[in-house]
């Protein structure tokens, strides 16, 4: 597995590419500034391919055990008081 940070981009619409090993960070960030400057470059973005990660990239499927959230119930514990206006007045 190759290990490090690419950057990526296209110029007069042919995609380009280059390759910084996993200590040049500072370099590659400063050649993604420089690229960005460029006249007819675009989409200029960056991956990055971490030997010292830990565990496998992704999601995780396991929750922290207070994680109790959800979209469904998301602010139940909020009161919110709703008021009818009825000719001119609120009534509530």
């Amino acid at each position: 597995m190759q290990a490090g940070f690419m950057v990526f981009w296209m110029l007069d619409g042919f995609p380009g590419n280059q390759l910084f090993q996993p200590n040049e960070l500072s370099q590659c960030l400063k050649r993604m500034e420089e690229i960005r400057k460029c006249p007819g470059y675009e989409f200029v973005t960056m991956a990055s391919q971490n030997p010292d990660s830990v565990g496998k990239p992704g999601v995780s499927d396991k929750l922290p055990e207070d994680y109790s959230w959800s979209k469904q119930h998301r602010g139940d514990q909020i009161e919110t008081e709703f008021k009818t206006i009825i000719g001119g007045r609120s009534r509530g």
